[in-house]
């Protein structure tokens, strides 16, 4: 199987010069918990979760209008591609410790696996063998 099998493709993205109010306004409207983050361009250049939206806000001079670039993980955004196998994006999400990974292709975002869709791979795998 596939990463393009399994990923969610009408990604929810965010630009890094929105604030953070504006991104977890986003995340709840879209019932979604990370958005990757892309400049000007459309290129990826991080991905914010709602934990770290959080933390920015509970620290002193954190503001709602603080921008969605001070709160990304940027240094370390690990990725995959649609033809990844999908065992592989599940082991370099529990060797990273991370709950989502951004599907390029060609340097363009075109989905975002999660671990949720690793549990439903699971879930899907296990419930066809009874």
């Amino acid at each position: 199987m596939k990463v393009k099998d399994k990923m969610v493709r009408n990604v929810v993205t965010v630009n890094a010069d929105v604030s953070i109010k504006e991104a977890l306004n986003l995340m709840r409207t879209k019932d979604c918990r990370r958005l990757p983050v892309l400049d000007n361009k459309g290129t990826l250049v991080g991905i914010v979760v709602e934990h770290d939206i959080e933390k920015v806000l509970c620290r002193p001079g954190g503001y709602p209008e603080t921008p969605v670039s001070w709160a990304m993980s940027y240094k370390y955004v690990f990725i995959v591609n649609p033809e990844d196998d999908i065992v592989s994006a599940a082991k370099l999400m529990l060797d990273k410790k991370i709950s989502s990974l951004p599907v390029l292709d060609e340097g363009k975002i075109v989905g975002i696996i999660t671990s949720a869709d690793m549990l439903q791979v699971v879930i899907d795998t296990y419930s066809s063998v009874k």
